[in-house]
């Protein structure tokens, strides 16, 4: 008996699959999906595989085959259909086959562990010289030292750190040069029934007979997960519609009929509020998928899930990897949001591609639900790929809330040295008197989006990534939002040394202290990626939100979706053109998306709501179909933007990046590998006999330097995906293992098709 294996650790130049024999003795428990160490290289040391097919291969090898080893038994079989995933994966996005499957691996917990924990050892005067200095550089740093200060005994886990506050190991490291902090270890017991932070969470959700839209829709959805011919449709509701409604009506029906389904959320945010509807509806019968539980809670949930002890998994993108048995059914909710693709690490995978991978596999159903799908999706409904349902109707007795749009250019009708138009604090102020509860999104966050010389115009700079920092009034610093990098603002400009600044743009910083100031007893609570950090930062913030009725939210995109607020019935828009001053295609369509989702906070209850949106461009078409909520119309201007500018849907991009501390050299190579892209593309083009593709210069990247590494990048441009993967396989497996050991060392390689 041959099987056919993968190593989990492997570079691309050895990342193929291997034919080993297996031992009599190991005969009745291999099969697809399970972990076993072989002999691999000259040195047969033992490395780590995963088994992917299983057979007589003897034949297709004109060499000795070696032996698996043993298998891994502490390791979980991988079901069938996640090893064909893996395989699907490595063939869209071109990246080594084990950092596929460790997206598919739940966490290994022995029974005893020495875990890892950092006590600050710096005295208060200390503490308080490096948060109100220039000592510490790093933002992680400041926040990490701010942590522990208010931990209990200045001691927290380095698993805590990681996970709840985003503060890598590199950051606490420099802590402990500087001597401001230490790092200790103590043996620690798992705790096999790991306290599940949604585990207690219930309220109640009452089922709510479904109107004529909702049941063509769920009828539609039914038709979609019993036709084998079939397996996407889009659901395109506007705010308020009932699309969860029917989410929950399709679930039901699944579970009912022997299967499992998946409901992906696009935000850890909104992941409290969906859980707590589910849970009113399915009780026990979830679990729950997200990057802020312990490694013991993921464990725990991986066990339901693969046991079969729960049918319904909710969870953020990852959970799309969920391994549950006769899947039938994945929902991605706001499937228009760009958190549902994996920018981080790679592969650089898309949710809403592996979830029609996956029901292609099982024969099950993806629902894309939107109030403001992505152009793509839409333009793939137009043309058939999927089926399509369109909910028009607020599904309670609430309607669209009314908006106006506030020309700021107009100063009469600006308070002076306000954020706030006359307009808007005036709805403000009568909002707050009626009790009722008032959104206020922000496109930024900070105080300030950069702080200007008043004299030379200067702006105020990362030294490592050379883009503006974004000023926060709090601790009086500018902040890089990209690397972290942070200082305290100087007291005199470094150009000219003009002691004058100005700040040009507001942030959510400052609008939450223009709020205290007018309004001086009334609660505010700011949602951003500053104070949402902790393990259940989003759930706590939003909790008092609703159940201490706080006047005012004011928050950045994490509050304009998803989120259910009775009481809400004004909503605020400041700076909107912020949203579409920026140098990417997508900036329009994502701009009529979050406009649109965050108006749709308001009147979802028995009141009537309002929106006020602050523009300087009140001329702008975008605008209007987003306050009207006219998809349609938004649609017809997108597209033939797309069209005439060779943007997707029409055409498929990928883009290649080259990063390194050396400018020239990071140029000279991305020169390189374009050219080296050139004779494979014409190659190729000449084989397809056809002028298939574009392949475009080296420029600068848009952010031309990140984190002390200077960045370049090209474009390929093509109306065949195909084609592209085929340029792409032949530059990943070819050109970048022929790299030199010191151009693979400097230098970061990536690339992206979408």
């Amino acid at each position: 008996m041959t099987v056919k294996i993968c190593l989990l650790k492997s570079n691309n130049d050895f990342d193929m699959e291997y034919t080993y024999i297996v031992p009599e003795h190991l005969v009745s428990e291999i099969d697809v999906g399970v972990f076993v160490t072989v002999p691999f290289g000259k040195g047969n040391s033992l490395r780590e595989a995963l088994v992917v097919s299983v057979g007589d291969f003897c034949g297709e090898v004109g060499f000795k085959l070696k032996k698996i080893n043993d298998i891994i038994r502490k390791r979980e079989k991988l079901s069938p259909d996640l090893v064909e995933l893996c395989r699907e994966m490595q063939k869209r996005y071109l990246c080594a086959f084990g950092s596929i499957v460790s997206l598919m691996m739940p966490p290994e917990l022995p029974e005893k562990r020495k875990i890892k924990f950092v006590k600050l050892t710096a005295d208060a005067e200390r503490v308080s010289s490096l948060l109100l200095g220039n000592e510490l550089r790093g933002i992680k740093q400041i926040r990490c030292v701010e942590v522990l200060r208010d931990s209990e005994n200045n001691v927290i886990s380095l698993e805590a750190l990681q996970r709840d506050f985003d503060i890598q190991k590199s950051s606490v490291d420099t802590l402990v040069k500087k001597g401001i902090a230490e790092i200790f270890e103590e043996e620690a017991e798992f705790c096999v029934n790991t306290y599940n932070e949604f585990e207690k969470q219930g309220g109640t959700y009452p089922v709510h007979e479904l109107n004529e839209e909702q049941v063509k829709a769920f009828n539609n959805i039914k038709e979609c997960i019993e036709s084998p011919l079939s397996s996407g449709i889009l659901l395109h509701g506007i705010t308020g519609s009932g699309k969860t409604e029917v989410y929950l009506n399709a679930i039901k029906y699944v579970v009912e009929q022997g299967g499992s389904a998946i409901m992906l959320v696009p935000e850890i945010a909104l992941t409290p509020q969906i859980v707590s509807r589910f849970k009113s509806r399915f009780g026990e019968n979830i679990a729950v998928l997200h990057s802020r539980l312990t490694a013991a809670q993921k464990r725990n949930e991986y066990e339901k899930i693969k046991e079969g002890i729960v049918k319904i998994v909710i969870g953020a993108r990852s959970a799309v990897f969920a391994p549950c048995k006769n899947l039938k059914l994945i929902i991605l909710d706001e499937e228009q949001e760009p958190s549902y693709k994996s920018y981080d690490s790679t592969p650089y995978y898309c949710a809403d591609e592996i979830a029609f991978m996956r029901s292609r596999m099982c024969g099950g159903a993806v629902v894309l639900g939107s109030a403001t799908p992505r152009v793509t999706t839409y333009y793939e409904s137009l043309s058939g790929k999927l089926k399509y349902s369109y909910l028009g109707n607020r599904a309670s007795k609430g309607t669209l809330p009314g908006v106006c749009i506030v020309n700021m250019r107009e100063e009469s009708e600006k308070i002076p040295g306000s954020v706030f138009s006359k307009t808007l604090f005036a709805a403000m102020k009568k909002n707050y008197e009626a009790g009722k509860q008032t959104i206020l999104f922000v496109p930024r966050r900070g105080y300030a989006g950069k702080l200007v010389c008043g004299d030379c115009g200067k702006t105020m700079v990362c030294r490592r990534c050379r883009i503006p920092m974004t000023y926060h009034k709090k601790g009086g610093r500018l902040i890089c939002h990209y690397c972290g990098n942070t200082i305290t603002v100087p007291e005199k400009c470094p150009s000219c040394n003009s002691s004058v600044f100005n700040s040009r743009s507001i942030g959510t910083e400052s609008v939450e202290a223009e709020i205290k100031k007018y309004f001086e007893n009334a609660d505010v609570i700011r949602m951003d990626a500053d104070t949402t950090t902790g393990k259940e930062g989003h759930k706590v913030l939003l909790e008092k939100f609703e159940k201490e009725n706080i006047p005012f939210l004011v928050g950045t995109q994490m509050i304009a979706k998803g989120l259910d607020f009775p009481n809400v019935t004004l909503v605020g828009v400041l700076n909107a053109d912020g949203l579409i001053n920026i140098q990417e295609y997508t900036a329009g369509e994502r701009a009529f998306q979050l406009l649109t989702q965050v108006f749709g906070r308001a009147g979802r209850g028995d009141d009537k709501g309002y929106g006020i949106l602050q523009t300087m461009i009140t001329d702008e078409p975008l605008y209007s179909a987003a306050i009207n909520q006219e998809y349609d119309s938004f649609y017809k201007n997108e597209i033939g933007f797309r069209e005439a500018a060779g943007y997707p849907p029409f055409v498929h991009i990928c883009t290649v990046n080259v990063s390194g501390i050396d400018d020239k050299g990071a140029f000279s190579l991305a020169t390189k590998l374009r050219s080296e892209t050139e004779k494979i593309y014409d190659r190729i083009r000449l084989s397809r006999k056809e002028d298939f593709a574009e392949l475009f210069k080296v420029t600068r990247s848009p952010v031309p330097k990140l984190n002390n590494r200077y960045r370049w990048i090209f474009n390929i441009k093509s109306k065949s995906k195909d084609a592209l993967l085929e340029i792409m396989e032949e530059f990943a497996y070819k050109t970048l293992t022929g790299l030199s050991a010191f151009e693979k060392e400097a230098f970061r390689i990536t690339f992206d098709i979408e």
